[in-house]
């Protein structure tokens, strides 16, 4: 269809904005939201009261194989996490809402932490945007929308990068690595 899909899966909750992303696609045209995920009934209630929300679908919890699926028929992922500690833009690798949605070969448009913007710009598979700035992130969907051959071209990007880089098999000879060289320091052998 002609309709862009935005998706996310995970918790419902502020900390993911989707307030600010429903205020972002209020004014586009043929642009759905679906999100997925467990929320409290409150922040369910204070999204419906947005403007945007007639353009969204809020799945509730689903079973992971119903999500890989809308996952793969999304054409971007939305990883806005809000700022954990006041202004802190370093970030942290601990979240795979980021990764899943790479793996899944969708752009993202993720939080500018100083982590994810290395990840996300450093191998162009999305923008990175503050999540509180509406227009940061309506501007993010518009380009992304405006220009379908780079959207594809981001998320192949994407999922190229988790494939040979962050992923559990890349980072085993690491981890033996490190396991080899604290060996040697702590027994001297």
């Amino acid at each position: 269809s002609s309709e862009t899909v935005l998706c996310f899966a995970g918790g419902v909750a502020p900390m993911w904005s989707h307030d600010r992303i429903l205020e972002a696609i209020n004014g586009l045209d043929d642009v759905k939201y679906v999100f997925f995920g467990a929320g409290e009934n409150d922040y369910i209630e204070h999204l419906k009261e947005i403007d945007g929300w007639e353009k969204s679908e809020y799945r509730g919890k689903v079973p992971f194989d119903t999500v890989n699926r809308e996952l793969w028929n999304a054409d971007i992922g939305m990883a806005l996490c809000q700022y954990i500690f006041g202004e802190d833009k370093e970030g942290t690798l601990g979240n795979t809402k980021l990764f899943e949605e790479m793996l899944h070969e969708l752009p993202v448009i993720a939080t500018d932490f100083r982590l994810w913007k290395e990840i996300v710009e450093g191998n162009d598979c999305g923008i990175c945007v503050d999540p509180n700035d509406v227009n940061q992130i309506k501007d993010a969907v518009t380009l992304l929308m405006k220009e379908p051959e780079r959207e594809k071209k981001m998320g192949k990007n994407g999922r190229k990068v988790i494939l040979e880089k962050y992923n559990w098999k890349s980072q085993e000879k690491n981890l033996f690595e490190a396991y080899d060289m604290l060996k040697t320091e702590i027994v001297g052998l």
